[in-house]
This record gives C-alpha cells, sequence and structure tokens, in this order.
C-alpha cells in the first residue's frame, strides 16, 4: 500500500524582509546567504495547496504563487529536508540550482487540487497548481475521509524524490 502523499481538497502581501522566527524559534531572512554563491528560501503550503513565501503576512489567493512553470519547477524537486539545516521547521527541501527551497506545510507538502477527467484516458488528480505536469491517477478506491479534520485524503505513489 502506498503512504499518505496528498489530499484532496475543495478549491477554494508580503512584510518587508528581513529576519524573522519561524515556527520552532527558527530565525532566517529571505534570499540569504550561508555560503558563497548559494541561496536560501523559505515557503509555506496552506491545506489548499497555495504556495507562499513563509514570512508573506497575508495568505490568500492575491499573494499565493500562481506561474504554473515555477509550481512544476518547484514541486518536482521536492523531497525531505535531510540538508543539515531547519530540518525541524522546514521538514521538506526542494532544490534549484544554487538555490535551497525550504517548505513547511499546514497539513501535507502534495495537496490535490483538481480532477482532470477530459479525454479518453483516465481521470488523474493534480497537485499544487501544476495542471497535467503535477498529477496522479485517479483511483476512488483510495480515498480515505478523515473525521478529525474533515479533509478527504487520496494515496498518491511515491516518487523517486521520496514526496
Amino acid at each position: 500500500m502506498w503512504p499518505r502523499c496528498g489530499a484532496l481538497r475543495a478549491l477554494a502581501l508580503a512584510q518587508p524582509r528581513g529576519i524573522r522566527p519561524c515556527s520552532g524559534g527558527v530565525s532566517y531572512t529571505q534570499g540569504q546567504s550561508p555560503e558563497p554563491r548559494t541561496r536560501e528560501y523559505f515557503y509555506y503550503v496552506d491545506h489548499q495547496g497555495q504556495l507562499f513565501l513563509d514570512d508573506s503576512k497575508m495568505k490568500n489567493f492575491i499573494t499565493c504563487y500562481k506561474d504554473p512553470q515555477f509550481l512544476v519547477a518547484f514541486f518536482s524537486r521536492l523531497r525531505p529536508n535531510r540538508s543539515g539545516r531547519y530540518e525541524a521547521a522546514f521538514p521538506f527541501l526542494s532544490l534549484c540550482g544554487r538555490e535551497r527551497n525550504f517548505l513547511r506545510c499546514e497539513d501535507l507538502p502534495v495537496v490535490f487540487t483538481h480532477l482532470l477527467a477530459e479525454g479518453t484516458g483516465p481521470p488523474r488528480l493534480s497537485y499544487c497548481g501544476g495542471g497535467e505536469a503535477l498529477a496522479v491517477p485517479f483511483e476512488p478506491a483510495r480515498l480515505l475521509p478523515l473525521a478529525a479534520n474533515g479533509r478527504l485524503y487520496h494515496q498518491a505513489p511515491e516518487r523517486e524524490t521520496g514526496v
């Protein structure tokens, strides 16, 4: 059986940057450079699969990232954070060249947002705003309601990245 890796949910202004305390008492600066030619950024994904800079004061549809190319690049590189940096506060990491993009999430990092049922192929669940590029087969038998939070989960195959 596949591990629980995603959730099916209904579809539903950044502060000035500086040193910010984060959950777990960690401090960081967006775009900090802990070593030469390396930058670190910090993100948050909510229960609707919307991605934000972690230090954004207002987190809503207006302030979330919407560019599909960026979202596909970010989420396709996502893996558990085993970097030795911010592991407790930001349990996931998306590497892009010399950038380290740390991620924390309200529930799970993969949130299914759309049912793609067009065409002749089987329906697929798309996650985190990635459209067809970030999608897995939809299997109704794998739906799991969780009464504790009122959310509906769908198991997804673990990708080679581990998320």
